[in-house]
């Protein structure tokens, strides 16, 4: 069951959205429990069945690093509209695993879009000097990328900005076709240095660290 839920959920997806995935996957394993109802389905494959009080941890731990925009309860709701009845206990429902793992996937691909407008619209204002009708990629500074990496996330440390900034600049200055590259980096180059180095991943994992 393992194995087909990392098959299915795995395809065409980024690090971060991967490593959420694991994460997610690897909690929900610690809580299992002998009580847990697992059915068998043609050609003998498994289906797990999680309780309705389970998968409520399970997102209250998982989303507990995201801003408050996003509705824990809002998520319960779409979680208990996929649940069916247990055959011998009426007073919860029980929800399959890989239905929850799809409405917790999209959630983060949501919660990875905001951060990532976000993250642009600092780009874009950061430098209020520049004229706004001209069209042309924003660039910023070291200094200026660790400015909007504290607004995001704010126990971000100037080591961890000083490496994005460098891998930033090492591709914007591979991609430079004057062979001169500007001191400062773009979104674009920052964005791609942000995904190799899992910086929404260690965003997520302290905010869960902190919460437990």
């Amino acid at each position: 069951a393992e194995a087909c839920l990392h098959y299915q959920m795995l395809n065409d997806v980024n690090l971060d959205i991967a490593e959420f995935f694991v994460d997610t996957l690897v909690f929900i394993k610690s809580l299992m429990d002998k009580s847990w109802l697992v059915g068998l389905e043609k050609e003998c494959q498994q289906r797990i069945w999680m309780p309705n009080d389970v998968t409520k941890h399970v997102i209250s731990h998982v989303f507990s690093w995201t801003d408050p925009q996003l509705s824990i309860e809002d998520l319960n709701r779409k979680v208990e509209d996929l649940a069916t009845p247990f055959e011998s206990e009426e007073e919860q429902g029980r929800v399959d695993l890989f239905s929850f793992l799809q409405v917790l996937m999209k959630a983060h691909v949501d919660q990875i879009k905001k951060q990532t407008t976000l993250l642009r619209v600092l780009f874009d204002t950061i430098q209020k000097d520049v004229d706004a009708s001209v069209d042309r990629e924003r660039l910023v500074s070291l200094r200026e990328l660790h400015q909007i990496l504290k607004t995001v996330h704010e126990p971000v440390t100037l080591s961890e900005t000083t490496h994005l900034y460098r891998d930033a600049y090492d591709l914007l200055a591979a991609k430079a076709t004057t062979g001169y590259a500007p001191r400062e980096i773009t979104f674009d180059c920052f964005l791609f240095a942000a995904k190799r180095r899992g910086l929404f991943t260690r965003i997520r994992r302290r905010g869960m660290n902190n919460e437990s």
